[in-house]
């Protein structure tokens, strides 16, 4: 007698997609969730960061009346926000959010180009 294959049934093989499918598609919408709250904790963070930066350029301009601009380090203007260079200039302009500037000439000897 001979033996007799049966072909698979298509329906077992359309499940098994289909419940990939839906795993994946439950792993997609974690995803998405997790990518949401880090979203909206850096819009948190990045407002943090503007008082920040904002009470920085204030403590600097503090500084800048203090000791003059000459006294201050360079070290000092890394983390400011409010700092504008003219392009072959030795003028500095620091404004603050307030729309308050300075502006800095720097002349002498050691400033020449």
């Amino acid at each position: 007698m001979s033996n007799i294959l049966k072909f698979p049934d298509k329906a077992p093989n359309e499940q098994r997609v289909r419940n990939e499918l839906k795993e994946m598609a439950g792993n997609l919408e974690t995803c998405y969730g997790a990518m949401d709250e880090a979203i909206k904790a850096l819009g948190e963070m990045e407002s943090q960061l503007k008082v920040l930066e904002e009470d920085y350029n204030r403590k600097l301009m503090q500084l800048i009346e203090e000791v003059g601009i000459e006294g201050v380090d360079v070290e000092d203007f890394q983390h400011a926000t409010c700092i504008g260079v003219g392009a072959g200039s030795r003028e500095f302009t620091l404004t603050l959010e307030s729309g308050e500037t300075f502006t800095f000439k720097f002349e002498g000897p050691e400033f020449n180009e």
